[in-house]
């Protein structure tokens, strides 16, 4: 909840001051730092280290809606939990 008030006080703060597009491109950049760090994690990093748990051969017995519930799971991770808070942190240093 926290983290929540955060956004929300640091959105209305930008809003105040004009600075509405810049907090736009820093969700926009996190979300694709998020995407991208996804993608290494679970497409190099993952298949190197355990290579019996790379993302085809792990997901060949699962019903489709149990692959997309783990990939939605992994994806929301590492963009909202992950990628936008790094990106509005970068943003917010940058001042």
């Amino acid at each position: 909840m926290g983290l929540i008030g955060f956004y929300v006080s640091h959105v209305l703060h930008s809003w105040r001051n004009g600075a509405l597009f810049a907090i736009a491109l820093a969700a926009l950049y996190g979300l694709l730092y998020g995407l991208l760090l996804w993608a290494i994690m679970y497409w190099i990093v993952r298949p190197w280290r355990w290579p019996a748990m790379w993302l085809p051969a792990a997901y060949a017995a699962l019903p489709i809606g149990r692959i997309a519930w783990n990939i939605g799971n992994q994806l929301f991770s590492h963009c909202i939990l992950v990628g936008l808070p790094i990106a509005f942190i970068a943003a917010g240093r940058q001042r």
